[in-house]
């Protein structure tokens, strides 16, 4: 047994060691190899997966093995080894049809039904696979070969997956980790990266141990690349009737979105007028505590200045000081006395005026030639902004001016206020003057629950705040050429660095006349931090097929119909319940065929358990010691019936204790018997006859 790896390792070349699997009555099957070899993709992520079972007993066996996999692995390529060396790929075919083809080239009737050796089963329940094999040919060997697909997560930035155990017996698999097949994409297994060592090791590939699960991470060298992709399969072309089409569209959204600069010093502006209630204040400086925290950690050289404003302004430090000590002062401000008067515009001048103030003296103080500062200033304003209604024109105009001219200057404004809703916090919709200013200078408008204080969901906004890590009202839209568009909503916000997915099934119903019934033109549009975003999909043929797969196997939501499940079985080229893989392969002319019959005990490998019991098919085998020693010695071809005539064996029950004979290739294969596998064996000595294959005994 392959003695077990740390959570990956490389390994050099290793002979190939057999098990002893489970067996339905101590039959003589052996795994002798189980390969994997695992191809990282952010799309398909695919093993391929090579055993060979080997046959130590004198008469042939039916192979009965069950596959465990998860329900949304995609088993397909099934592929069995011929006799010249060449794999064969199966038939997919449904599971009726298929059963049919194995009763009748397996012989269960006890005569082969034709000329092809070897035959092999593969079927699938909603989750498990199971394959019937026959037959592994006394001290002969088969081996197999297929594909699982797995479709990675998108989490975090990163595409994440799970592999499963691929360990079923004593031996578990030796999995061999490729490179991503994609540039850019880094690997990471079990969270950690391969060690530079085993890197440099070109010599032997990374190696995982089968025996356990692990978790594989991609990352892309890219993290504000956004990939926008859809896939259309039209029914009507793969020959079901009905006309419907079946949509699916994903983004994945970049690992970091596009932000500012980080910013360098901030201005918070306070309301402190009687129009605030004393739930909105605390929720207000709940908010404002939060951001002064998170940029503690995140900017620890950021510098903060608090300043209250009604009719007047009043400042807390009259300087910048660190972000942390501004966050332990204003939860104190609570207490304050609110006054008549919202002059923003006042309190807007007044933080600008601080800002320029700070950068002035922060520049005469530095040498000439000092690399600028690449960082951003910023003003948070909170407040409700119930302001005096007699704003002139002209007023109005000469804030907007300056707003675009402190942006020219990287200052840069976010307005917040209190509303009475559900959601914690989100984008202010509403389009008073005020909360153009905010976004005119890079920023954004916000609205926060009075009714939030759950820390995670005021350091989520914090965080926003700092720099955008959201896609807000999300939607999908379908265009057909110039006839039309139809749109979805998709969510309130989405998080950086995950996926945005859509299904949609399309029939002539849902598509309004004239349109065509296949979607021209389908785009993801959004908001970050106020801007409108879109991601126009391309269609992508790698993602069809996985999709296909995903829905055929009932992994989707879709409300698909049965035909349109298997059609789409047909097209992943995947194993299903309604859809098995059936596969032939020659071996030189027809082996000795077994008898078959239910409920009797066997000599296969695993042990199944589906619909209820065992399975049902089972072998009976002719235990005679003219037919175990037949076996033993038909590929002595070229020997004589005089040398075999010469030949004498003596045997003392369950050993062969002397072989004489003047054939080499005859002595060695009597030496090589193992008798353990016969209950019929007698001991004495016996003198051969008849031909190699075909040996008849005569005791002495």
């Amino acid at each position: 047994m392959l003695a077990a790896l740390a959570s990956f390792t490389l390994l050099g070349p290793a002979p190939a060691q057999a098990t002893a699997p489970r067996t339905n009555g101590g039959g003589s099957l052996l795994e002798t190899r189980y390969d994997a070899v695992l191809h990282p993709h952010s799309v398909h992520t695919r093993v391929e997966v090579t055993r060979t079972f080997h046959n130590t007993g004198a008469t042939s066996e039916l192979l009965e093995l069950e596959i465990p996999l998860p329900c949304d692995a995609q088993l397909g390529d099934f592929q069995l080894l011929d006799g010249e060396g060449q794999w064969i790929a199966a038939e997919l075919l449904e599971a009726e049809v298929a059963q049919e083809r194995w009763f009748a080239g397996a012989g269960v009737s006890g005569e082969p039904a034709r000329d092809a050796d070897t035959s092999a089963w593969l079927t699938r329940d909603d989750c498990d696979a199971q394959l019937l094999l026959h037959p592994v040919p006394a001290f002969g060997e088969r081996s197999i070969h297929y594909t699982l697909t797995f479709m990675p997560a998108r989490e975090d930035g990163e595409y994440r997956l799970t592999l499963p155990a691929f360990h079923r017996y004593d031996q578990p698999a030796r999995v061999l980790v490729e490179s991503p097949e994609e540039p850019g994409m880094q690997l990471r297994v079990d969270d950690r990266e391969p060690s530079l060592e085993a890197r440099a090791q070109l010599v032997a590939p990374l190696v995982l141990d089968g025996a356990h699960e692990h978790t594989l991470s991609l990352r892309s060298d890219r993290p504000k690349l956004a990939r926008a992709r859809h896939s259309i399969v039209d029914f009507g072309a793969l020959g079901v009737e009905g006309e419907r089409v079946l949509v699916d569209a994903r983004l994945d959204l970049p690992a970091r979105l596009p932000a500012p600069p980080p910013p360098r010093r901030v201005v918070l502006l306070l309301d402190g007028s009687r129009s605030l209630d004393e739930t909105s204040r605390d929720a207000l400086l709940g908010h404002a505590a939060a951001y002064l925290r998170v940029l503690a950690q995140e900017h620890p050289d950021a510098r903060v200045e608090l300043v209250r404003f009604d009719r007047e302004l009043s400042r807390l430090y009259h300087d910048f000081i660190p972000a942390a000590w501004a966050a332990e002062d204003i939860r104190g401000w609570s207490s304050w006395e609110a006054r008549n008067g919202s002059e923003l515009g006042l309190a807007l001048d007044g933080a600008r005026h601080l800002l320029d103030r700070a950068r002035a003296e922060e520049l005469a103080r530095l040498d000439e030639d000092a690399p600028d500062d690449p960082r951003t200033d910023w003003i948070l304003a909170f407040s409700d902004f119930d302001l005096r209604s007699t704003w002139a024109d002209d007023e109005l105009d000469a804030q907007l001016a300056a707003t675009l001219d402190a942006a020219a200057h990287d200052v840069r404004v976010h307005a917040v206020r209190p509303h009475s809703g559900t959601a914690s916090f989100r984008p202010y919709g509403g389009h008073d003057t005020w909360s153009l200013f905010a976004p005119l200078s890079g920023g954004a408008s916000w609205e926060v629950s009075h009714r939030a204080h759950d820390p995670e969901q005021l350091e989520s906004a914090a965080r926003e705040w700092i720099r955008p890590t959201r896609v807000w009202n999300m939607k999908l839209v379908q265009a057909f050429g110039d006839a039309g568009e139809v749109s979805y909503f998709l969510g309130d916000s989405v998080p950086e660095g995950t996926r945005v997915s859509d299904t949609t099934v399309l029939g002539v119903e849902d598509v309004e006349d004239g349109w065509g019934r296949v979607p021209t033109h389908i785009a993801f549009t959004g908001e970050v931090w106020g801007q409108p975003r879109a991601w126009t999909t391309s269609p992508d043929r790698a993602l069809t097929q996985v999709l296909a797969g995903h829905h055929a196997l009932g992994q989707s939501d879709a409300s698909l119909e049965q035909a349109e499940r298997l059609a789409l079985a047909r097209l992943a080229a995947v194993v299903t319940a309604e859809l098995s893989a059936f596969a032939s392969a020659s071996f030189g002319g027809p082996t000795q065929q077994p008898l078959y019959m239910r409920g009797f005990g066997s000599r296969s490998i695993g042990y199944t358990t589906r619909c209820g019991g065992p399975s049902g098919v089972h072998v009976v085998h002719r235990d005679d010691l003219g037919l175990l020693l037949a076996s033993a010695t038909a590929h002595c071809t070229q020997v004589s019936e005089r040398a075999l005539a010469s030949t004498v064996v003596e045997l003392d029950k369950h050993e062969v204790t002397e072989v004489a004979s003047p054939d080499a290739c005859i002595e060695q294969a009597l030496w090589d018997v193992d008798l353990r596998v016969s209950n019929t064996i007698d001991s004495g000595r016996f003198a051969l006859g008849g031909s190699a294959g075909a040996v008849e005994l005569r005791r002495l």
